[in-house]
């Protein structure tokens, strides 16, 4: 069975969109302009309907989601989709088209008429509506974007159907000596300027169906104006009120700031500080929207964004994935403004550093050199969570820097559950430290010379 939020679903869905689309658009035109199947129209549309065939045969082996639940019985999945939307789907699949080509029937021409039946397969895009709905949940999309756009579409294609509405009814008779195309335009035109209350009144129906018509079509015209206006101001209104809260919270901050005569130039920073705070994902959001989901969701989701970032670092490279799991939970993020010290050589290390955003400088002491630049995905501390020695280096924030921090304590705790990784660690350490005993007897011995040089210099 297909699940229904896979790739090959998704791909299907898509593939089916556009056979949908494209029948939305050609099979209108044919129906207003009364043109026979060519060649390469004809092998269009048998290319249509091996595609809707192909999705009713797919339709019958993808399994349905009913709330949480998957449904994956085959008996129970054709039963549902039976009485649900394969009648739609096959009439979308047949090929009408067949019994109105002269290429394939040389019977009465009244076969023709058959041709209307294709329109059926105009009720492919309310079968389509669900599933585009499906994927701008699947991909995140913002509802209100989402909304807009499909209504921009779904105006088009009406507006494309009320042209060659116009054209089939004779709103206004053709001009000979113009071509088809031209034709399509002044009734596309008409549609447009009739369908947004304009009616420049050069184009205008002369009898009884034609007047109907075009009744009917302002009455559809008042309703979207009506729709896309209220549809903005909802999109806009949702946007000016997370901006409004924002502004507040500022206000707040501000008001504070001038009560204890902060100086105007720490108020531009703490308002920087704010500002980069609300235009980044990392920090309280991020957090608030983690700690709300189940704890299997939100460590899955956290083994996710930060799988590969956890793995880069040596000491972390052969632990399970059980173990990261457990890690990727205690990561905490910290925002660091401009030029903030981060660790400072000399200090006792307690926690290690991740960089989700931002740029940090390796400096001297007194900073006054700066021996290197760490930046997005690299990490750096990591030896204080199995050394207890102070920090060989001091780490400063270039800008803003987004930072998740792995706190010794948090390491610890969660070590003492894994035995056998225990073990690797405890190995590492005790590399590390060969390492560094190894280190001091040269460093006394250059103390050692420098003493002996300085000792001469005073003879």
């Amino acid at each position: 069975m297909i699940r229904p939020d896979s790739r090959l679903r998704e791909f299907l869905d898509i593939l089916v969109a556009a056979a949908g689309l494209t029948a939305a658009i050609e099979v209108p035109l044919r129906m207003s302009f009364d043109y026979d199947l060519n060649r390469p129209l004809f092998l269009m549309e048998l290319g249509l309907t091996m595609i809707f065939g192909l999705d009713i045969v797919a339709n019958f082996r993808t399994a349905i989601k009913e709330g949480n639940h998957l449904i994956t019985d085959r008996r129970e999945v054709a039963r549902r989709y039976l009485r649900g939307w394969f009648f739609v789907d096959f009439l979308a699949f047949f090929p009408f088209f067949l019994f109105g080509s002269a290429a394939l029937l040389t019977v009465n021409r009244a076969l023709k008429a058959l041709e209307f039946l294709e329109l059926n397969r105009l009720l492919k895009l309310m079968r389509l509506v669900s599933r585009i709905g499906g994927l701008q949940k699947r991909h995140a999309i913002h509802p209100g974007i989402f909304r807009l756009g499909f209504f921009v579409f779904g105006v088009t294609i009406v507006a494309h159907w009320i042209a060659c509405g116009w054209i089939l009814i004779g709103g206004k008779e053709p001009d000979t000596s113009q071509s088809a195309f031209v034709h399509y335009i002044d009734a596309f035109y008409w549609t447009v300027t009739t369908l947004t209350t304009v009616g420049y009144g050069d184009i205008t129906p002369h009898s009884l169906i034609p007047k109907i018509y075009t009744m009917f079509v302002m009455v559809t015209g008042v309703g979207c104006y009506g729709y896309v206006i209220g549809t903005f101001a909802s999109f806009l209104s949702n946007l000016d009120l997370v901006r409004a809260n924002q502004i507040k919270k500022l206000d707040e901050v501000n008001a504070f700031l001038r009560h204890r005569s902060v100086p105007p130039a720490m108020r531009r920073e703490v308002n920087d500080y704010y500002e980069h705070l609300w235009e980044s994902p990392l920090g309280s959001r991020e957090s608030r929207v983690l700690h709300e989901l189940p704890v299997s969701l939100r460590t899955e989701i956290s083994l996710h964004l930060y799988h590969g970032l956890l793995r880069k670092v040596p000491l972390l490279r052969e632990a399970s994935d059980d173990f990261l799991r457990a890690i990727v939970l205690l990561l905490r993020p910290m925002v660091y403004p401009p030029q903030e010290i981060i660790i400072r050589e000399g200090d006792s290390g307690d926690s290690m550093y991740f960089i989700d955003s931002g740029t940090v400088e390796v400096i001297s002491r007194d900073g006054s050199a700066v021996y290197a630049a760490l930046q997005e995905g690299d990490f750096f501390g990591e030896m204080a969570l199995v050394l207890d020695q102070p920090r060989n280096a001091t780490v400063r924030a270039r800008g803003y820097c987004d930072l998740y921090v792995l706190f010794k304590r948090d390491f610890d705790h969660v070590l003492a559950d894994y035995p056998a990784f225990q073990a690797h660690v405890r190995r590492i350490t005790a590399e590390r430290q060969k390492e560094v005993e190894k280190r001091r007897p040269a460093k006394k011995a250059t103390g050692a010379r420098k003493a002996r040089v300085q000792k001469g210099q005073r003879r």
